[in-house]
């Protein structure tokens, strides 16, 4: 039984930044964390961009352009654990030689997560393409194979990536999941208050809404 909250409740930040990664972005049911953080969480700020465009772009720019553009959205997503890195990290650290061997899978299978919980937060089956982004860094990250990476694995692999993007940035900030774990809808929200099917939830996915 899952409803769609539009305009949440005043924030209370920083209840998952004191838990770990991995139960952030792969043990953890959204279900259980409070509504307040939840709002918080889905607060995202990104913005659409025609997916196909990264084809080209990332060939004739040699990849700093998704470099450059995709480590700008972890600025424009709420941030959910303690070592998400801010863009300025991103883009940055991914300069710096020997290191940015380890970074380039950090980074962007940290996208991914962060992306996907957007997913999550909504009560959607959706997902970042984590495994073709941990594909990709697998075979750029060695020598001579790379070449295949960089000039088709990469700009493919963003393009999937940026209509992930594209997608999340369809859903409304404003709106998220709001089932409680093992109680359903907490009262005065979702359904209750009228939500959800005026945001294109709900029952045209085939949800239950407790009566009023």
């Amino acid at each position: 039984m899952r409803a769609v909250v539009a305009q949440p409740p005043v924030a209370v930040a920083g209840y998952t930044l004191n838990m770990q990664p991995a139960m952030v972005y792969t043990l953890l049911d959204v279900r259980s964390l409070p509504l307040e953080e939840r709002a918080r969480l889905a607060a995202h700020a990104v913005q659409p961009f025609p997916a196909w465009l990264m084809f080209p772009l990332s060939l004739l720019t040699f990849g700093l352009f998704p470099l450059i553009y995709f480590g700008l959205q972890h600025d424009r997503l709420p941030r959910s654990s303690f070592n998400d890195p801010t863009s300025g990290q991103a883009i940055g650290y991914q300069f710096i030689p020997f290191y940015n061997l380890y970074w380039i899978f950090f980074n962007t299978l940290r996208l991914c997560d962060r992306l996907s919980l957007q997913f999550k937060l909504r009560g959607m089956p959706d997902r970042a393409p984590r495994g073709l982004v941990l594909a990709t860094c697998i075979v750029g990250v060695i020598p001579y194979v790379n070449l295949l990476a960089y000039l088709l694995m990469w700009p493919i692999t963003n393009c999937v990536l940026q209509s992930t993007v594209n997608k999340i940035a369809a859903l409304p900030p404003q709106s998220w999941d709001a089932t409680v774990y093992g109680h359903g809808a907490q009262q005065g929200y979702g359904a209750q208050q009228g939500y959800g099917a005026q945001q294109g939830y709900g029952a045209q996915q085939g949800y239950n809404y407790p009566p009023r």
